[in-house]
């Protein structure tokens, strides 16, 4: 982490695949070795922390009561990264990404979200599996449009210590999604249904108004986006720990 620190941009997903815990990880691996050159430091949380909603869309005073030990971590993680900034002055920056969704998400991981199931499961030739009705609602955001808004987090200082949603401001139903995905692939399977998981939520939509005084305005839409995302399921490349180099987001961009 002292090594990371030494460049001008660092951002810090936490990822559960390389990392056992976002908390310990976070205060252990010595945030504290703060350097005076480091210009944002950008903490990955999650929409995890927010649990079940009491109103849509979400912003960032929702009040936070996570349903998942995953949720309660990222939501310490954030504040272990704002306290190192109001005690120290590490200009940090805060995103909570909704529904992320890329090209390279593994299907195998449990984190890669429905819209890698439903590919794999089409291109199987295999029904999609919804839990419930199918009419509980997220907001899908294409990884291209978080690169968009992680440089502007970035770039900005009016980014540093504040928590900014990373969203479309748009529910999709996971039915909706469903159908998009069979559309793709030229589907007419039934869908199956099974009963709802414990803890799921029924709507989540972000509000992107923090993220719109930067400038962010989402390029992609789900349409679009699945269409790349429907292009092949690659190989998972995570980015956990990665210093910035000035000028390389458009590389980052187009790793995807």
């Amino acid at each position: 982490m002292r090594n990371l620190l030494e460049g001008e941009h660092t951002y810090f997903t936490g990822c559960n695949r390389f990392i056992p815990t976002c908390v310990g990880n976070s205060h252990a691996n010595n945030l504290h070795h703060r350097r005076t050159h480091l210009k944002r430091f950008v903490y990955f949380s999650s929409a995890a922390i927010y649990g079940d909603t009491l109103h849509t869309p979400i912003d960032e005073n929702h009040p936070t009561q996570p349903l998942s030990p995953y949720g309660v971590s990222k939501l310490a993680g954030e504040q272990y990264a704002l306290m190192y900034h109001r005690a120290f002055g590490l200009p940090v920056a805060v995103l909570r990404p909704f529904n992320i969704y890329s090209p390279r998400q593994d299907p195998s991981n449990p984190y890669s979200g429905v819209i890698t199931k439903f590919i794999e499961r089409a291109k199987a030739g295999q029904s999609p599996v919804i839990f419930g009705d199918g009419e509980q609602t997220r907001d899908f955001i294409s990884v291209h449009d978080i690169v968009d808004l992680v440089e502007l987090l970035v770039e900005k200082d009016a980014a540093i210590g504040r928590v900014f949603n990373a969203g479309t401001g748009t529910q999709t139903t996971v039915n909706r999604l469903a159908e998009i995905v069979q559309n793709v692939f030229d589907s007419d399977l039934p869908v199956e249904y099974q009963d709802a998981r414990t803890g799921d939520i029924r709507h989540s939509v972000a509000d992107i108004s923090a993220a719109q005084t930067l400038g962010f305005v989402p390029q992609v839409s789900l349409e679009e986006g699945l269409g790349r995302v429907c292009g092949g399921v690659k190989i998972t490349i995570l980015i956990c720990f990665k210093p910035f180099v000035p000028g390389d987001f458009g590389l980052l961009k187009n790793s995807f």
